[in-house]
């Protein structure tokens, strides 16, 4: 028997099973007609697939770590009096630093992990929490931000806050390298480095007070097969530098943007890529500077003066000024322009490395929400911007593990968890939109462990909002999505034979629920079902959960030539064959596209052909001996 509370949900777990495939309907009765497909031009936001990597033979180690020349002090001092004087002309300015984001808090759970991520406003602070100057979506999959030193200054007071930060790949090797393994030290190319051309952006409001936008970059990066080595070489001598740059007619930050904050503080960008700095944001077009006034030329008049916000594009990454490779150069300063102020930064992973070209010390991702980049050599994963739906499909326990940290910290929730099992082993698809409210993610819990997750977080206001079923090792395990936002108002239950099934679903279609999930496992030859129902309007509707995969097509064509498409899919195998449990509605409508069948090469295809319909739904075939097949659903 099972227990149905409508008020407050109670998930009961039978241990006894049930070998038949339920076809249990809901309203209407199901008629039987191939996929079809809508056609649309626009594109949709998602996630790349993780790109493969090459693996290395050898590896170049003769670039020293990132540094800049440093102007004289009497030129800071004039630098700052002449902005001062521009900046205090005419503006005034009335915003504020704080502003909403989520938070991830990290637990063990069934041995991977489980997150809970609310949303917390942040007040104004000295220093304010900053945003980072990167974005993961401008990454490829295996690269991260790099940070190459423990300190910037090496002890220097008026720069110890400041980060030189590049790019780094993961290796086939299992290392990561800030530059191809392919570069030529004797010809080495500033396109060699994997942060050149990257997006910098905003890290606060603020107003832009100085800033150049022309300057020649460098034709190259240092090499040591070129150029000397020796310490404190004298500008002239940096021969990999400019020939302008070297005659000092070219700022040490290069094409650089300063951006007065609202508390009176500054944050500088060198070294971008010439001509990348909007115009609206720099009005200087010339290339270089007065050999009599060069710290004064970069200062933007008053009236000229434009604002910025936290997450706006600045500039690309370059190789100008004095500047040894490509990178950012980033730095705050308290308002005399001369005294270094921490970043203090709102979101962002990081993972230790061994050593320059080194690994990562344990492969895991730690928050540094809160506080400064920790010490390098150390691998960065920047936040994602916020605004767009991710997906990833076939992620093994720990990188799905990874990702869920990445996202949470990004400021997303995920939307969508279906778990399944290749060869006893388990692999998760995942669907990510942004996180409106409080939530709680979960991953592999045993039966009594998900019991007793499911009664705290219902306990503490988290409605279940999606549940799945999936084998480790011909075992039963869960996953699990609760939100603090969702009504209260649902019916699940776990673990149950197909007469229980049936009979629950009977009686809670007759109240008016209809089915949100209905994810099935075959143990041991048993079937077993988990189900959540909520009171949705989806138009008439059907589940069918144990349509072979030889009869789908045509089960596909009767429900659609009634109107009735995929809501919900899941794919399992049972006594060697693949079934689909599937809700069939008539609502939501519109353009879409449904697919089944698909190897993870074709899944990917139809992926990234879907234009302007996102992913909804995605299943792996659990329990499969071999080989990943897939189901998918996208829609507009």
């Amino acid at each position: 028997m099972f227990w149905k509370i409508t008020a407050m949900a109670l998930v009961i777990a039978f241990s006894s099973v049930d070998s038949a495939v339920a076809q249990k309907r809901g309203s209407a009765t199901p008629s039987r007609q191939a996929e079809t497909e809508e056609m649309t031009t626009a594109t949709v936001s998602r996630a790349p697939e993780r790109s493969g990597v090459d693996n290395i033979a050898a590896r170049a180690t003769n670039r020293p770590p990132l540094d800049d020349v440093k102007p004289t002090e009497e030129q800071r001092r004039a630098m700052a009096e002449r902005a001062r004087s521009e900046a205090a002309k005419s503006r005034t300015i009335d915003r504020t630093i704080g502003r909403t984001t989520g938070r991830t808090t990290d637990r063990t759970v069934g041995g991977i992990v489980g997150a809970i991520t609310g949303r917390d406003a942040f007040a104004k602070k000295s220093p304010p929490l900053s945003e980072f100057p990167y974005q993961a979506q401008d990454f490829r999959e295996d690269e991260r931000v790099y940070r190459g030193k423990a300190s910037h200054s090496g002890g220097n007071v008026w720069q110890q806050y400041a980060y030189d930060i590049g790019a780094s790949r993961l290796q086939g090797d299992g290392t990561w390298w800030d530059h191809s393994p392919d570069i030529n030290w004797d010809d080495p190319q500033n396109e060699d480095y994997y942060i050149y051309e990257k997006p910098i952006y905003a890290v606060s409001d603020g107003v832009v007070v100085n800033c150049w936008r022309n300057a020649p970059e460098n034709p190259r990066p240092f090499t040591a097969n070129l150029d000397s080595t020796e310490p404190d070489l004298p500008l002239a001598d940096q021969t990999w530098l400019h020939t302008q740059t070297r005659a000092g007619l070219v700022f040490g930050s290069g094409n650089f943007v300063l951006i007065e904050e609202d508390d009176g503080t500054f944050v500088g960008y060198a070294h971008g890529q010439p001509g990348t700095v909007p115009e609206a944001l720099c009005p200087h077009n010339d290339s270089l500077l007065s050999p009599d006034s060069w710290d004064a030329d970069s200062a933007v008049p008053a009236a000229q003066q434009v604002q910025v916000k936290a997450g706006d594009f600045l500039m690309l990454t370059g190789n100008a000024g004095t500047s040894s490779a490509p990178h950012i150069h980033i730095e705050r300063v308290e308002d005399d322009k001369m005294t270094s102020s921490p970043l203090i930064f709102r979101n962002g992973l990081a993972s230790q490395m061994t050593g320059y070209y080194g690994t990562l010390q344990n492969d895991e991702w730690t928050s540094f929400s809160g506080q400064q980049i920790p010490p390098g050599p150390v691998v960065i994963w920047p936040p994602r911007r916020t605004g767009g739906v991710w997906s990833w499909h076939g992620q093994d326990g720990k990188s799905w593990g990874h990702y869920f940290n990445h996202m949470a910290d990004s400021g997303y929730m995920m939307n969508w968890i279906d778990g399944y099992s290749v060869a006893g082993t388990p692999y998760f698809n995942t669907i990510w939109r942004d996180a409106t409210a409080g939530w709680l993610g979960y991953a592999l819990l045993s039966a009594a462990d998900y019991q007793t997750t499911f009664n705290n977080a219902t306990g503490d206001g988290f409605a279940l909002v999606h549940v799945d079923s999936v084998l480790s090792g011909g075992q039963p395990y869960y996953n699990a999505i609760f939100s603090k936002g969702a009504s209260m108002d649902f019916i699940a239950s776990h673990g149950m034979n197909n007469a229980q099934f049936n009979a629950q679903f009977q009686d809670v279609t007759e109240d008016g629920y209809s089915t949100v999930n209905a994810s099935v496992v075959s143990v041991n030859g048993q079937l077993q079902y988990t189900s959540l129902y909520r009171k949705q309007t989806i138009g008439g509707w059907v589940l069918l959960p144990g349509i072979a995969k030889s009869d789908y097509q045509s089960v596909y064509d009767e429900n659609n030539a009634l109107g009735r498409r995929p809501y919900y899919v899941n794919a399992f195998k049972h006594s060697g064959v693949v079934y689909y449990s599937v809700v069939f509605s008539q609502t939501p409508s519109g353009s879409r596209k449904d697919r089944h069948g698909m190897s993870p090469g074709a899944y990917q295809t139809e992926f990234d052909s879907a234009g302007d319909r996102i992913i909804r739904a995605i299943s792996g075939v659990d329990g499969a001996s071999a080989n990943h097949e897939y189901i998918a659903i996208w829609r507009k």
